[in-house]
């Protein structure tokens, strides 16, 4: 299953229907104040004839899972070693869900260590996340701007709008013996089509990251 950080938990857990995230354009600038756990976890993102699938998996059994994959595929299939917290929206005041890798989380890693607090806990603040260029080519620029708790209203509002997102849920981890299922339907075999993984990341979340990566 997808792993929990041990940061501070918060808000509720209603049904939300449609997941909202975190999207990035290029010279675009969000301001998100982290709430709750950052759960990590290994992504697969497969383009099959049926259209583009992301398959999760517990990162200890990322190897694995690459290798039953590509073996379908008849060539590489690589993973992904994503991140993701709920985080509300300074924009809208709106929780999303914000996924990436280490390119963004490493900054709120960093904080934790150097703080000794969660990000996503009363002690943490907004964050301003700048995404300049595209695809492979995309880099963050991620500032801390400073401590801000989560207001009474804040949380009454985030409440009344159905609490945080379950990301264990979100990010639900699919089992070995599903893992062909998963990624590819009936269809148990057959050559993947050309594409870059990190590419398919970024058109999908907003997101470009090294196969593998950790903290």
């Amino acid at each position: 299953m997808a792993t929990e950080v041990d940061w501070d938990s918060f808000g509720g857990t209603g049904d939300k229907g449609k997941t909202r995230f975190f999207k990035f354009n290029d010279g675009e600038t969000i301001e998100v104040r982290p709430i709750g756990k950052v759960v990590e976890f290994a992504k697969f993102f497969i383009k099959t004839p049926d259209g583009s699938r992301s398959v999760v998996v517990d990162v200890k059994y990322a190897t694995e899972a690459a290798d039953i994959l590509s073996k379908s595929a008849g060539q590489e299939v690589r993973w992904s070693h994503r991140y993701a917290v709920n985080g509300i929206d300074r924009k809208d005041g709106v929780v999303k869900v914000l996924e990436g890798g280490k390119t963004i989380f490493k900054y709120f890693a960093a904080w934790a260590k150097r703080h000794n607090a969660p990000p996503g806990s009363a002690a943490g603040g907004d964050w301003e996340i700048t995404a300049t260029g595209k695809g492979l080519n995309r880099e963050y620029t991620t500032q801390f701007l400073g401590p801000k708790p989560v207001s009474e209203s804040e949380r009454a509002k985030i409440t009344a709008n159905g609490g945080a997102y379950t990301l264990l849920d979100v990010f639900k981890t699919t089992p070995m013996e599903e893992l062909i299922e998963r990624a590819y339907g009936k269809r148990k075999s057959y050559p993947e089509p050309d594409g870059n993984v990190q590419e398919a990341i970024a058109a999908e979340t907003g997101v470009g990251e090294t196969a593998g990566a950790d903290w």
